[in-house]
């Protein structure tokens, strides 16, 4: 099996690497439907099965619920994975006392969110030093064809709320899925995959935190590593992604 892709984050004198393709861990706690325990242990072990070995939560994911749930993956591996998590606002003084240089900037940026592009965050995390880490890379399953209207989203999935995905919209946007879809065909992969692997090749090489708590997916994702673009074909795919004109803001 061939190796996830690796990067090095931190700042000199004190850098990790890790994959390049890590584990988004939001839902694992009931934000996107219903959650099973063991099947989040299950992928848990399986990401560092496959080497992925950066792993994304935050208190708020369940209240601490997704921090246990990483506490339960056994002590011998502990030394196998990096977590990245989150913090609230500090006060000017204590900002000021523990201020560290910036070495990960966490954004969404997929094929169909492309805003950092145009409003400075790439600029800025380039003059920083700072690596892109990116959520919502298929574009809450758009980019990977899994949304053929709202109605694909369980009840109490706050996707449902998304104006891109509403009736008046939707045609319109998943024009862009579906260019995606046909261009699978030769590389023998799913829109999914072929949205991971164009995010990959982007500028900045940035590191992919696709949400997911099934193993299946998880190797879905690792399979998204291995397929080779060539120029012509981004450029293909650029161009696209620049036609796309999609309409309405997503939040």
């Amino acid at each position: 099996m061939a190796a996830v892709p690796t990067i090095e984050i931190g700042v000199p004198g004190n850098k990790l690497r890790v994959s390049r393709i890590g584990l988004g861990t939001m839902d694992m706690f009931p934000v996107y439907g219903e959650t099973n325990d063991e099947e989040a242990i299950n992928a848990l072990n399986h990401t560092l099965n496959i080497g992925c070995t950066l792993w994304d939560t935050a208190n708020v994911y369940g209240i601490g619920h997704n921090e246990q749930l990483l506490s339960r993956v056994p002590k011998e591996r502990r030394d196998k994975f990096f977590i990245c998590t989150k913090f609230g606002a500090m006060s000017k003084k204590s900002s000021h006392e523990n201020a560290h240089h910036i070495a990960v900037v966490q954004t969404e940026y997929s094929a169909w969110s492309t805003h950092v592009e145009t409003d400075g965050l790439l600029d800025a995390c380039r003059e920083l030093g700072a690596t892109i880490v990116v959520y919502l890379l298929s574009g809450r399953g758009f980019m990977a064809g899994q949304v053929c209207n709202v109605s694909n989203f369980p009840e109490g999935d706050w996707s449902r709320n998304s104006l891109r995905f509403k009736p008046e919209h939707f045609e319109n946007n998943h024009k862009l899925a579906d260019a995606f879809a046909k261009m699978t065909k030769k590389h023998d992969s799913t829109p999914g995959e072929l949205a991971l692997a164009w995010l990959l090749a982007q500028y900045m090489s940035p590191i992919a935190i696709p949400n997911t708590k099934k193993t299946k997916c998880l190797d879905k994702n690792f399979a998204a590593s291995q397929i080779s673009t060539i120029d012509n074909e981004l450029k293909e795919l650029r161009q696209l992604v620049d036609s796309a004109n999609m309409q309405e803001a997503h939040y």
